[in-house]
């Protein structure tokens, strides 16, 4: 995907790290919750479109609930793996 316009630089910190299961913190869940609220409320207050930052708070939120938040932010993806029961890996 680097050479796509879905690429995010985002991606390139925290993908292939999460997908090998290293959950060095850099940001905490708790954190990158909070952020994202924020983020939802100055949308809101804007007057523009938030649902998508309310789908990322409401994830985060959830993770947290889930006995995610003092791990890093891209442990939200054991939320997902704990709702399908698929594990989210890279090959060995």
């Amino acid at each position: 995907m680097t050479r796509t316009p879905m690429h995010a630089d985002r991606m390139d910190l925290y993908g292939e790290s999460t997908l090998r299961r290293d959950f060095t913190q850099r940001m905490s869940l708790a954190n990158a919750q909070k952020d994202v609220r924020y983020y939802a409320e100055w949308l809101e207050s804007a007057g523009l479109p938030g649902f998508m930052a309310d789908a990322v708070h409401n994830t985060f939120a959830l993770a947290s609930i889930m006995g995610h938040s003092k791990e890093s932010c891209t442990a939200v993806i054991k939320l997902y793996e704990d709702l399908t029961g698929i594990a989210a890996r890279l090959p060995e």
